[in-house]
């Protein structure tokens, strides 16, 4: 900061005084334009106007101050001229340098934001997340099973959403009304880990959840699962990302559960292309298929999923009705 008494008593003439004056005017705007656009930016508008108001004080002290200029010599008017600059100067290099910063944060921000809007758009049907508010979205009541019932199946999907073996799908199915909904429920919650619970403890944790239903338009449309045609989507948006990702992957993570609930309740024409697809995806993927990902699929048993499902293991496929209680 500039030493107020050392200007008063070094003051000079008012002619000389002019440029400085003119320059800390000059620095004055900008700053005053940086914290009205950016107020929150960064504290360093505040405090650039705050020294350069200081220096503006000053120098108007020392043009009013008569006597002082009278005495003061030229080698005194020059160095309190380089004074002045040197701090404007360093206080112009810090400003600059603050602004540059807040320019790359805020940069980073909105980057930030277009790939969360592009996630949002992607995410066509946020009503059909298991535990979604199904007042707020117009999705269908959904409930856990009640406690101690559904233990039989509910322990064989566990087991093989954590088994290496396993295949990497399996179908629940069953007739409408026998509790195919509560399962695909409870199975979501027990492996949507937080935060207070380590995934690798549980073996697997829930990467997704579709929840279809014909009742609602959003909830029948394959589209809302997959955007456009499913086997490109599927290879870009699954097969290339999670195989890019093989590599770098620890093998001890625990695996990734996606769950798609009431499969038939898709529009007649893309259901069997969504599960056809999904099948190749991952069952014929090259490089070894989707390692570490497995996908629980429910359905009631539709004669062309039942045909379709029938391409997989034995140890894929669970029937209500052959399951105890």
């Amino acid at each position: 900061m500039v030493d107020v008494p050392l200007l008063l008593r070094r003051a000079p003439p008012l002619a000389s005084l002019q440029y400085p004056a003119s320059r800390i005017d000059n620095c004055r705007s900008p700053v005053s334009t940086a914290e009205t656009l950016r107020p929150t930016a960064s504290a360093s508008p505040n405090r650039a106007s705050g020294n350069i108001l200081d220096f503006h004080i000053h120098l108007e002290a020392a043009r009013d101050n008569w006597t002082w200029r009278k005495v003061c010599q030229t080698s005194e008017i020059q160095s309190l001229h380089a004074e002045l600059d040197r701090q404007m100067c360093n206080e112009t290099e810090v400003f600059q340098m603050d602004i540059l910063l807040a320019n790359e944060r805020d940069t980073t921000a909105v980057l930030e934001s277009l790939r969360n809007i592009r996630l949002k758009d992607w995410l066509l049907a946020p009503a059909a997340t298991y535990n979604v508010d199904h007042d707020r979205y117009g999705a269908p009541p959904r409930n856990a099973c009640s406690s101690g019932t559904r233990e039989a199946v509910l322990a064989q999907i566990r087991d093989r959403a954590v088994d290496p073996s396993a295949p990497p799908i399996f179908w629940l199915s069953g007739m409408a009304g026998t509790g195919k909904s509560t399962i695909a429920y409870s199975t979501c919650a027990a492996f949507d880990v937080d935060g207070s619970i380590d995934p690798v403890v549980v073996g697997a944790s829930l990467g997704a959840s579709f929840f279809c239903s014909g009742q609602v338009p959003d909830l029948r449309k394959t589209g809302n699962i997959i955007p456009t045609k499913p086997p490109a989507q599927m290879l870009e948006l699954l097969i290339n990302p999670w195989q890019l990702s093989a590599e770098s992957r620890d093998v001890r993570l625990p695996f990734t559960l996606v769950v798609i609930d009431a499969l038939d309740e898709l529009d007649n024409d893309d259901r069997e292309i969504f599960l056809s697809s999904l099948i190749r995806t991952a069952t014929g993927a090259p490089d070894g298929g989707l390692t570490g990902l497995k996908i629980l699929i429910t359905s009631r048993p539709h004669p062309k999923i039942k045909k379709l499902i029938s391409s997989l293991s034995r140890k894929s496929i669970f029937r209500l009705e052959d399951i105890s209680k």
